[in-house]
């Protein structure tokens, strides 16, 4: 049985497309709309094709919204969300975000992931802040 062999094609640019690809490649990134929140977030794909569609090439429309998290288990992952590194020109700016949580918070009580509605609002201002 013989092995297919890989090739390594190299592909020299004309000097317009090599200027230009240049130019794209120092570009900052996109600043970013994040839709965050629980699984009613990512569960939403008419919400972020919508917004895609509206802000095209002006934001980065990302939809992040974990199954299951509430307000509660969102604060001690918050940092792992949100990494403190400033925008650069490799790192985009978060221009907007829209928060999104409850459906898990207004469980019944007792099940585990219930919060109450005085922790639930410190909460979403900690998110917030």
């Amino acid at each position: 049985m013989s092995v297919p062999q890989l090739a390594l094609v190299i592909v020299q640019m004309d000097p317009f497309h090599s200027e230009l690809a240049a130019q794209v490649t120092s570009l900052p990134p996109p600043p970013q709309l994040l839709l965050f929140g629980d699984s009613t977030t990512q569960n939403a794909p008419s919400l972020q094709t919508e917004l895609t569609e509206r802000y095209m090439r002006r934001l980065d429309v990302l939809s992040h919204g974990p199954g299951g998290y509430n307000t509660n288990s969102t604060l001690t992952l918050l940092s792992s969300f949100f990494p403190a590194v400033a925008p650069s020109k490799t790192v985009p700016r978060v221009a907007a975000m829209t928060v999104h949580f409850g459906a898990n918070d207004s469980c019944s009580p007792g099940e585990p992931q219930y919060c109450d509605l005085d922790t639930f609002k410190l909460n979403i201002r900690r998110i917030l802040d």
